[in-house]
């Protein structure tokens, strides 16, 4: 068999064409991917610069959703706040409670010469500096014992006691302190001995409280005699803390 070769020639110049026509092709490829990266490139930029601040629309959502949270909110820590005020309180009663006890069954008397209505400031004051064995004007505290000594000291006048040198001078519940008064606490002790003690309730109602040398309450926030309705006298209720409910 025969087989027909091409000229030299030919042969050269077809090889030369393809190489011009793959370069061409490459050059093509190479301007497509450059176009194409450009308008990648220039569509990412008009993003970015589109987001660079916030619509008004935008702002005005963000607020709203803000406030409703906030609304929401803050009731409930409002509720939260009041509650551990009124446990401290709680706190401070037991505390105290435990120390006229504590007392009593060490010397067989009171810190304080009890009546058979509720505790002066004056009494309170002086009943809480006999207990604490502090100073040197202590009459029934002879062995100056600290029975008080797990008491806190108030912060800005507020949950605890109020210091004046060596003496203790106001005694504070945790809620805003009542003008006029030392003493945010009252105190009833057992006068007869008995471990029974009258108290009036809310409902001006007297029943006896067995098993207690002391009562004492705290009226907190809400005062019951600034109520205008039952059923915001229900509500003033709530802060009130009595060592025998």
């Amino acid at each position: 068999m025969y087989k027909v070769v091409p000229p030299p020639n030919e042969v050269k110049h077809s090889k030369s064409q393809l190489l011009v026509q793959k370069k061409n092709w490459n050059m093509k490829l190479v301007a497509l991917n450059v176009q194409q990266v450009h308008l990648v490139m220039q569509k990412f930029s008009s993003s970015h610069l589109n987001r660079r601040g916030f619509s008004l629309v935008e702002v005005l959502v963000v607020i709203a959703i803000i406030a409703v949270l906030a609304a929401v909110s803050y009731p409930i820590a409002n509720k939260m706040i009041k509650k551990s005020k009124v446990e401290k309180n709680r706190a401070i009663i037991t505390t105290l409670e435990r120390a006229i006890d504590q007392f009593y069954d060490e010397y067989g008397y009171y810190p304080i010469e009890p009546l058979s209505n509720e505790l002066s400031d004056g009494d309170i004051i002086a009943m809480l500096n006999e207990l604490h064995g502090s100073g040197d004007n202590l009459t029934y505290n002879t062995k100056g014992k600290n029975y008080i000594g797990s008491m806190p000291d108030a912060s800005s006048k507020r949950g605890g006691l109020v210091w004046g040198g060596d003496q203790i001078d106001e005694f504070r519940h945790t809620f805003t302190p009542v003008d006029g008064r030392d003493s945010d606490f009252f105190i009833l002790l057992d006068s007869d001995y008995d471990k029974t003690i009258t108290v009036t309730d809310s409902d001006y109602q007297s029943k006896d409280i067995k098993g207690k040398r002391a009562l004492i309450w705290s009226k907190g926030e809400d005062l019951v005699e600034d109520a205008s309705s039952a059923k915001e006298e229900a509500q003033a209720l709530l802060d009130d803390v009595k060592n025998w409910e």
